[in-house]
């Protein structure tokens, strides 16, 4: 069917091809009516014109777009639809269908400087050489099985009269409430391979701006790893991130019910926001690239009941403008440098704990307790509650330069130690110090900066360690 008049009204239609060019708008004759096509569609239209094939009932096998400027297309399916060659300048094309969207082999979907929105249950770019170029495009992506980009969306920016820039907005949604459980957005590179499944969302590779995981109840996994140039949002019940590959910038949480878990690995320095989760709930963050860092961001808090973190070198507390809030167990693995230098407490857990954990490397490690830390980390000792600052061998140096109190009745506490290990270590003491000093093998120094501070060192040699004033 070929028609080129001031707009287009279409009958039900169940035919083998169809063509349409029109130089005004297209629609179909009513809401009942339905267009099946088992082979090509080929649509063309004139500079703004507007095409809405839209009936739920539409069953299309293959369509082709070549649109002037200004044109917007609406296409709705009701099972699978596969997109051909796509030509939209200064347009927009919005395609929605109840089972997979995907494309021809070897070819190419072009928007530009215009919106494409894409709406299934299975979302397949790429593959077999086919291609998928936007410049200066609004690209949303809704879906509740699986999206896969494959590597074959490129994003550039258009700058005709302008500067304009792509937005990508990518969204998992739960099949039976159409609540968002997956955010993804970006303004330039973007890759999604991923699948839902029930309560599962499977990550095999994302690359991308801004990532949230918005449903508390499903459960988050990777084969693959998240690149994120901005940051990782978790508000889900279980996530478990742990490739070696993940890079992002910032993580933070914003919920998580209880006895959920988030555990995430990151290959590069990393920033903690505020992470914020309900009773019961485990946070565990890795960095496992050399030399990396994982700090806290200014202003930010972090509460939780358990809280574990390793990295080379973790920097808490932001000179005083962040807290940790760490419940009942903290417990922190370095290599290089752990500093804490903000508010932060623990509790007892059903009276039992607290428990705090620092733990070094034979290497040359070295410990600050900053001015800003605090002077009362405890609350509520239990049955058992531990204490353990243990640097390992190596030229050590624990430095507190505000008090590390206790509190609470000292005979509950089943472990309380500074531990330096063996090496030439020091210990510096600009205020008090209510844990017993393990100095360990190696010629120490404990430097004081009065004679007043109190502290209390267990082994103690005269002949290899020095106490200074």
């Amino acid at each position: 069917m070929v028609c080129k008049i001031p707009g287009l009204l279409l009958p039900t239609l169940n035919t083998n091809h169809l063509y349409v060019a029109s130089v005004g708008n297209v629609q179909q004759s009513a809401p009942g009516a339905s267009i099946v096509v088992n082979g090509n569609t080929h649509i063309t239209t004139a500079s703004g014109t507007n095409v809405y094939l839209t009936n739920a009932a539409n069953d299309f096998n293959t369509v082709t777009i070549s649109s002037n400027y200004n044109d917007k297309v609406f296409i709705a399916d009701g099972n699978d639809i596969v997109l051909g060659d796509i030509s939209m300048d200064d347009s927009s094309l919005n395609v929605k269908a109840l089972g997979t969207i995907s494309q021809i082999a070897n070819s190419n979907l072009f928007v530009g400087a215009g919106t494409l929105q894409l709406t299934a249950a299975n979302v397949i770019l790429g593959g077999n050489g086919s291609s998928t170029d936007l410049v200066g495009v609004k690209f949303y992506v809704d879906f509740t099985e699986s999206i896969r980009t494959n590597s074959s969306v490129e994003l550039r920016p258009y700058t005709y009269e302008g500067d304009g820039s792509n937005s990508v907005r990518i969204r998992a949604r739960d099949s039976y409430n159409d609540d968002v459980t997956m955010d993804l957005r970006g303004l330039s590179v973007i890759e999604a391979n991923v699948e839902q499944r029930n309560d599962d969302i499977i990550i095999e590779r994302i690359v991308g701006t801004n990532l949230t995981f918005n449903s508390p109840y499903i459960f988050v996994t990777q084969t693959g790893p998240i690149n994120l140039s901005g940051g990782l949002v978790w508000n889900s019940y279980n996530a478990v991130l742990r490739h070696p590959e993940n890079d992002v910038a910032t993580v933070q949480a914003s919920g998580g019910i209880g006895m959920g878990v988030f555990s995430y690995v990151d290959k590069n320095d990393l920033t903690i926001k505020n992470i914020r989760t309900n009773e019961e709930v485990s946070v565990s963050i890795s960095s496992v690239g050399p030399g990396a860092t994982i700090k806290q961001a200014n202003n930010t808090s972090i509460d939780t009941d358990y809280l574990y973190l390793k990295a080379d070198n973790i920097i808490l507390g932001a000179n005083g403008t962040s807290s940790v809030y760490a419940g009942y167990l903290f417990q922190v693995d370095f290599d290089t440098k752990f500093e804490l230098n903000g508010g932060w407490s623990l509790r007892d857990y059903f009276g039992q704990g607290p428990f705090f954990s620092v733990r070094g490397t034979d290497g040359p490690n070295q410990f600050i307790y900053g001015k800003y830390a605090g002077t009362g980390p405890f609350s509520n000792a239990g049955f058992s509650a531990a204490i353990t600052i243990d640097l390992m061998g190596g030229d050590d140096t624990a430095t507190f330069h505000s008090e590390f109190l206790l509190g609470g009745d000292p005979s509950l506490w089943g472990t309380m130690e500074l531990n330096m290990g063996s090496g030439n270590d020091r210990v510096v003491l600009n205020q008090n110090m209510d844990i017993p000093i393990l100095l360990g093998a190696g010629a120490d120094t404990i430097t004081r900066r009065n004679s007043s501070i109190t502290y209390d060192v267990l082994d103690f040699n005269p002949v290899e360690d020095v106490i200074t004033p």
